[in-house]
């Protein structure tokens, strides 16, 4: 779309050297006092929230690598077993949609 002067009605056009002139006429002003600001009671803390969060990170890690490790022993020994039935069940919900129905039919 393309516009035209024609198409500003009682649009003033841009004057290139008034940003010039603004910065002059505020240089020879006197400087105003500043006013006081007024006390903000909000406050943000993330120190905190960061210290819980980086040891709960930490805490799920060290049992994560626990249960690695105990995984691992087990294999290693030859007793792990696998739940069949668990397993199927969260890969069919992995790769069924939502309804939780093979088919692309009607719910």
């Amino acid at each position: 779309m393309r516009v035209g002067d024609g198409d500003l009605t009682g649009a003033q056009p841009a004057k290139s050297g008034r940003t010039h002139e603004a910065a002059e006429v505020d240089r020879g002003a006197e400087p105003r006092p500043r006013e006081p600001r007024p006390a903000v009671s909000d406050e943000v803390e993330l120190s905190g929230l960061a210290g819980r969060l980086a040891q709960a990170l930490e805490t799920a890690a060290a049992e994560r690598a626990a249960r690695v490790e105990r995984l691992a022993r087990l294999y290693a020994g030859g007793h792990y077993q696998v739940d069949a039935a668990a397993l199927s069940r969260v890969l069919a919900r992995q790769v069924l949609p939502e309804s939780g129905q093979a088919s692309g039919g009607a719910p």
